[in-house]
């Protein structure tokens, strides 16, 4: 999500909204974690059954453990990310089950 399609940010915080319009700034630009390293960082973890994750940005390390089969939760700064959050978790899925 880049620029003014992506949700208003961090709540009533207008000077990060106006840098993200302005210079087009990926949402939780300083996620840079790719799926494949999740999804590797928790095979390497036994017994891990669920990931509980307060800085969710990209969704990465939500389809890192879904591929693995480990429960994720994540914490949302408000409603619009979480909404745009569980409609790219649910096309996600899609995908890891048409994966196999």
């Amino acid at each position: 999500m880049l620029g003014t399609n992506m949700p208003q940010s961090y709540g009533q915080d207008d000077r990060v909204d106006e840098h993200r319009v302005r210079r087009g700034v990926a949402f939780q630009w300083h996620e840079t974690k790719s799926v494949k390293l999740w999804t590797q960082f928790f095979k390497d973890i036994p017994g891990l059954t669920h990931v509980l994750d307060f800085g969710v940005g990209t969704a990465a390390a939500g389809i890192g453990s879904w591929r693995c089969g480990i429960n994720y939760e994540a914490i949302c700064v408000n409603k619009v990310q979480k909404v745009w959050l569980d409609n790219l978790m649910d096309s996600c899925m899609f995908a890891v089950v048409a994966e196999g």
